[in-house]
């Protein structure tokens, strides 16, 4: 509260806003009206948030959630398995990301399957499943595994190589994984790693057309809440400024923090009422295709009925 007494301070930026923002945001307005109030990533539903914030951002998990789908379709994958961890089905955010690769998914010809499941079971599982459907995804080679929760990421990591499956990382991109190097995988390892170092990040940053190994994993590697931080720093600072608060503006500061994939942003659609939020913007990176490149994401054309998806 005493930030809001400080007439020098102009806006306040919660990153990563856990619950409880937007009645500290309905305080700090009561206490001064003029504050520019904005929250990064919340964790309080989307109505909840707007009704207190001057703006909210976050990552828009709906395209991200389409272009896992087509992405996989176009690398001829036609079975997505989607991995949670037993517990989370409270989280808006993944329920938004199910809903959009079930729906694109179904659209586009494709098996989708989840799972709730902690990691030491998740070998059993995927062959088991395999076998249920007879599918074969112990050849992995129709199969794409989506991650929703980096704690399963090792292992899904380890399996996807075996068995030649495309490892999508959906949440935000790992920073490293515990107990787990690249070049532990079957394969040797797409790149080197120090010793601590990170093994995603040096993954993402140094892998080349590897051959016979090109393109089994799709991350999004500026999507982190750090970069987020940055780029709403910068975008606030112009608002500030003069700029008007556009999707424009959004897409060009996240440009200039993280300037190797392209960005788009957009307004948060409500998906029960399909009312474009005001105060709400998303933003979404190309994917990465290790071993490849960035993949202009055609999502930007994505059809309006998948911000609908969660809704329904």
């Amino acid at each position: 509260m005493e930030l809001a007494d400080d007439e020098t301070i102009r806006a306040i930026v919660v990153a990563d806003a856990p619950q409880g923002t937007a009645a500290l945001f309905m305080e700090l307005k009561e206490r001064r009206a003029g504050l520019l109030l904005i929250a990064l990533l919340p964790a309080e539903p989307p109505l909840v948030i707007q009704a207190a914030a001057d703006s909210v951002l976050d990552f828009d998990h709906v395209m991200r959630a389409y272009s896992t789908t087509l992405t996989a379709a176009r690398l001829g994958r036609n079975l997505i398995v989607s991995l949670t961890m037993p517990g989370t089905s409270e989280d808006w955010r993944l329920n938004t990301r199910l809903a959009v690769l079930r729906a694109a998914s179904a659209d586009m010809g494709m098996t989708f399957e989840t799972l709730a499941i902690a990691p030491d079971g998740l070998g059993r599982a995927l062959t088991g499943l395999g076998i249920e459907a007879g599918i074969g995804i112990g050849t992995g080679t129709e199969a794409a595994i989506v991650v929703n929760d980096g704690r399963l990421a090792s292992e899904a990591l380890r399996i996807a190589d075996a068995s030649g499956a495309l490892f999508i990382e959906l949440d935000r991109p790992g920073n490293g994984y515990s107990g787990f190097t690249i070049d532990e995988m079957p394969s040797g390892g797409l790149v080197s790693v120090p010793t601590g170092g990170d093994p995603i990040r040096a993954m993402i940053d140094t892998a080349r057309n590897v051959p016979g190994r090109p393109g089994l994993t799709l991350v999004w590697p500026g999507e982190l809440a750090q970069l987020l931080e940055l780029g709403s720093l910068a975008y606030v600072k112009s608002i500030l400024d003069g700029k008007p608060a556009s999707e424009a503006n959004l897409a060009a500061a996240m440009n200039a923090v993280w300037p190797t994939g392209q960005w788009h942003a957009s307004h948060f659609v409500d998906p029960r009422s399909g009312v474009r939020a005001r105060n709400h913007m998303v933003v979404g990176s190309d994917p990465y295709l290790v071993g490849r490149s960035y993949l202009s994401s055609e999502a930007v054309n994505m059809p309006l009925r998948y911000r609908l998806a969660a809704g329904q």
